[in-house]
């Protein structure tokens, strides 16, 4: 028996098990080009032309203004003057960022993460990390783009393209795409940023004995053991903003701007769409 597609472009798998998803999403893709389809907000569900969130829902998330312009923490104003909360010092000097985030030695210049990751920004990245609901994602990528071209207009030597964070292969096959490629490709539309997907991939490696590490001299065995697990596949000549979905102690964007920085971009900055802060205090 010959089995009929749903939508006259989507691909029939070959087997039962497909050996990729993104054939076939790609396929569905295609299909539902040019379909309308009325959209309502992701959170209260009530109708709404952008299919993101509504005047009254977007007016729940928690802005992170008042940030450290490196780290992304929020500051407490006591008497009119910036303070840190999670660590010392202000945005103080020519430098961006607070003294603690230069005493970190940071690797990138600026952070952009918009709102923090409280209710609901917990429930609607959860809904779709966890449970694929790309509108969702859209929605927030979108909004990530619109703080993007602020960021841009703003700064002189702005980063040239977007590196999403990579996932790991298990990963991704269990979950079927890669979030922060996504919320990238949603901002672009906003930003007009490419994205330059595939320029890092992460791995694992055994942790190196430590006098083989000290003997590392080599810059391209340096790119292929780096700390964080991430390998650029490419030398960079340009400024880039890596992305990812939420922001929390910067382990991993730190290994990835790492990887960045070795591969030869001059400059990293990072963007998040939430910021968490109860580790903070």
């Amino acid at each position: 028996m010959v089995r009929m597609p749903i939508f006259p472009n989507l691909p029939i798998p070959a087997s039962k098990t497909l050996k990729t998803a993104g054939n076939y999403l790609t396929g569905l893709k295609g299909a539902l080009a040019g379909v309308s389809v009325p959209f309502d907000c992701c959170l209260c569900r009530e109708p709404e032309e952008s299919g993101g969130l509504c005047k009254v829902c977007s007016k729940l998330l928690y802005l992170n203004d008042n940030l450290c312009a490196r780290c992304a923490c929020p500051l407490a104003v006591s008497d009119g003057v910036p303070a840190q909360v999670g660590c010392e010092g202000a945005n103080t000097g020519t430098e961006p960022g607070c003294e603690s985030c230069r005493q970190a030695d940071l690797p990138w210049r600026r952070a952009i993460v918009p709102l923090r990751y409280s209710f609901p920004l917990d429930l609607l990245v959860i809904r779709y990390k966890y449970q694929g609901d790309m509108v969702v994602g859209r929605a927030l990528g979108q909004l990530l783009g619109q703080q993007i071209v602020d960021f841009l207009d703003q700064h002189d030597k702005p980063p040239v393209a977007m590196v999403p964070i990579p996932l790991e292969a298990s990963r991704f096959r269990h979950r079927g795409f890669n979030q922060s490629l996504e919320l990238a490709r949603a901002a672009a539309t906003v930003c007009s940023l490419p994205v330059w997907n595939n320029v890092l991939r992460r791995e694992r490696y055994a942790e190196a004995d430590s006098t083989e590490w000290q003997n590392v001299r080599s810059r391209n065995l340096r790119m292929r053991t780096n700390a964080g697990g991430f390998v650029c596949s490419a030398r960079l000549d340009a400024p880039v903003l890596l992305i990812d979905d939420v922001m929390t102690t910067g382990s991993t964007l730190k290994g990835a701007a790492d990887a960045l920085l070795l591969a030869g971009s001059p400059s990293v900055d990072v963007a998040a769409i939430g910021r968490t802060v109860d580790h903070l205090r």
